[in-house]
């Protein structure tokens, strides 16, 4: 009997981080049957933060473009994101201790998710990682200086084309830049 309490306490305190890890698994389950094949668990490791974060920059962009083309409610910009912290958190987040900002996420990422579901869904294998609310605030503090309203070229794509390009050619990955696809097109 103490020894299933016990099993029962260790699941409960490690479970983020038994998530991680079954995350983590079935990622590179994935990712070494076409890509990365044959590399070495530092590299996954590396990848696998790597492709967290560029998915939780593309999340937060696509919610600060809804949000500036009146897609969704505001949540991040024009005080959404301070009256959140100030009003909000402490008077009826109180009892949720530590969760806040993962509340605001998920909030913010369900309005936007009717626009662009498959960068918000709930089994993605990259929902193990945890923004702090000072890197939230960093990484806002930058996409709300920008109106994002007037774009109207693909800056998913953009982003994603800067992401593959640190260290995919050594995969044996190569894109083929805009301008020069504009060009063939052109011809």
């Amino acid at each position: 009997l103490d020894w299933k309490a016990w099993e029962a306490q260790q699941r409960l305190n490690y479970d983020h981080a038994i998530k991680t890890h079954q995350y983590y698994t079935t990622w590179k389950n994935l990712i070494t049957k076409t890509v990365l094949q044959g590399s070495d668990e530092a590299k996954l490791k590396s990848e696998f933060a790597r492709q967290t974060a560029y998915v939780y920059v593309i999340r937060l962009l696509i919610v600060r473009i809804c949000e500036d083309k009146g897609l969704i409610n505001r949540k991040f910009s024009n005080g959404g994101f301070k009256n959140w912290r100030e009003n909000v958190i402490p008077q009826y987040l109180d009892l949720a201790e530590g969760s806040g900002m993962d509340y605001l996420l998920e909030m913010s990422y369900r309005s936007a998710q009717n626009i662009y579901a498959h960068f918000f869904s709930q089994e993605d294998l990259f929902n193990w990682y945890r923004l702090s609310q000072n890197t939230l605030i960093k990484i806002l503090h930058i996409l709300n200086r920008f109106n994002l309203a007037e774009i109207d070229s693909d800056i998913i794509g953009m982003v994603y084309g800067r992401y593959v390009m640190e260290g995919k050619h050594e995969q044996g990955r190569y894109f083929t830049p805009k301008n020069v696809v504009e060009y063939m097109l052109d011809t």
